[in-house]
């Protein structure tokens, strides 16, 4: 750490990083810059138009994910105006979350040959390159103490969160010499490259075990747990032998499924406030196979005791029949409040096997296939639910399903056990990240001098 013998830096507005060393200078931004403009709205999406860069275009940590971007209709004179250019940091300025607002991605060669523009909701500002070096920026905003200094001062309109080309430049920061300013960037482009490669290693683990999960359980509801039992041919060519004692049914002949008819659907007239009506279950209240009801949408009673047979009860088993999520699924545990769906989603009831059972049947990488090949929309994904009631299920005898059940339960149970592990330790690895990153840029650690190892 380098000492700030004259404990100079504490001053109004610098909490956020605390004392800076000796020789960095306090300054604004707004000092160091030759632009703070807004984006462009543009008219209408055009194939042959520029690219109008949105915020859904950075990612989180301040790289990009341009697949398919936006273009549009805007003048040359608008083009001129916001076309980006190698070094420029492109801040989101509006947002309807916390998470994304100050979010800062710097523009490297690849963007600047596309010859993007930029949207209304982003900020760009351009430095003045003789005595700053804008890397060692990108990496300041997207430290802790700049995101807290953008979400602090941030103002809220209508829902979204707002910063103006007055905030940003009036963001306070400690600024070292071009040359250590360099230096740090060169830091942390290798640390946080490094950082970066192992998480991407843990995150394809956790890919590979979620993998595993599925072929396990896909195995034990199609093949059985009992590698010696004798196998016949099940008569579906995509779910090929099954144990010999087994027998193929129809989903519909061991459930009941039900969607909302079409004349019982609702309108936003129908939507109430929070506890005035039941809740109305959407895909995004379905995560990793149970109920999550932290955002609810509410429909009005009336509404919900119109539709009995779309009620939701314990033990029911949820499928998005329609939308891009199609054939999520999610089991219903205990219903502690009304429930209904939306019509995107179906329900299977009156289930005469094992709940769990016909559960992870639905979620094995047999069942998910036939979900895809199934689509009937054109431009939405759709399956019908005769389509699905279709679908053939191998059964085994009660009790040899409930063993299967507790089977896949035990063993999933360890994945999951290694997959929270992982998942704790990307965690942890980023959060190392951001705060190397904050120690870094706010002069608590001394990198002045760091050389990156030469390439062998």
């Amino acid at each position: 750490m380098i000492p700030n013998k004259n404990n100079n830096a504490i001053k109004e507005g610098q909490i956020w990083f605390g004392d800076i060393p000796d020789h960095w200078i306090l300054k604004k931004i707004k000092f160091q810059l030759i632009r703070n403009t807004g984006g462009v709205w543009g008219d209408d999406f055009d194939d042959n138009g520029k690219i109008v860069l949105r915020s859904t275009e950075q990612n989180v940590d301040g790289g990009w994910n341009i697949i398919e971007p936006a273009k549009r209709d805007i003048t040359l004179k608008e083009y001129e105006a916001t076309k980006l250019l190698k070094g420029d940091l492109l801040i989101t300025k509006s947002s309807g979350s916390s998470l994304h607002i100050g979010k800062t991605s710097i523009v490297d060669d690849k963007v600047e040959q596309m010859g993007c523009s930029y949207s209304n909701f982003m900020q760009r500002i351009r430095f003045d390159n003789r005595n700053n070096e804008p890397k060692f920026f990108f990496y300041l905003f997207n430290s802790f103490v700049g995101r807290q200094q953008f979400d602090y001062y941030s103002n809220t309109t209508t829902g979204l969160a707002n910063l103006s080309s007055g905030i940003i430049g009036n963001v306070n920061f400690g600024l070292p010499p071009l040359p250590e300013q360099q230096t740090i960037a060169a830091f942390l482009d290798y640390k946080t490259e490094q950082i970066d490669k192992l998480i991407e290693k843990k995150e394809q683990l956790l890919k590979l075990l979620e993998e595993k999960r599925i072929a396990l359980i896909t195995q034990a509801v199609t093949k059985g747990i009992d590698t010696d039992v004798k196998m016949k041919p099940s008569g579906i060519a995509w779910l090929g032998d099954i144990p010999e004692h087994w027998v193929v049914k129809r989903l519909k002949r061991v459930s009941a499924l039900f969607g909302r008819i079409g004349f019982r659907g609702y309108s936003t007239e129908d939507i109430v406030d929070e506890m005035e009506g039941a809740i109305t279950l959407s895909p995004s209240n379905m995560v990793d196979g149970k109920l999550d009801l932290t955002k609810c949408t509410y429909l009005s009673w009336d509404k919900y005791n119109e539709s009995p047979e779309i009620q939701i009860k314990d033990g029911d088993i949820l499928l998005v029949k329609t939308g891009s999520t199609i054939g999520k699924i999610a089991f219903v545990h205990i219903v502690e409040y009304p429930m209904t769906i939306n019509p995107q989603i179906a329900v299977f009831k009156k289930i005469n096997c094992v709940k769990k059972y016909l559960y992870y049947y639905l979620i094995s990488s047999v069942v998910l296939d036939q979900f895809r090949l199934s689509n009937t929309g054109s431009t939405i994904p759709t399956m019908t639910q005769e389509t699905i009631g279709n679908y053939a299920i191998p059964l085994p005898l009660e009790a040899e399903q409930k063993l299967i059940v507790a089977y896949i339960e035990a063993e999933t149970k360890k994945i999951e056990k290694l997959f929270d592990q992982i998942t704790l330790a990307i965690i942890r690895l980023k959060e190392y990240r951001t705060s190397l990153i904050t120690a870094a840029v706010t002069g608590k650690i001394d990198v002045r001098d760091f050389k990156p190892p030469r390439e062998e």
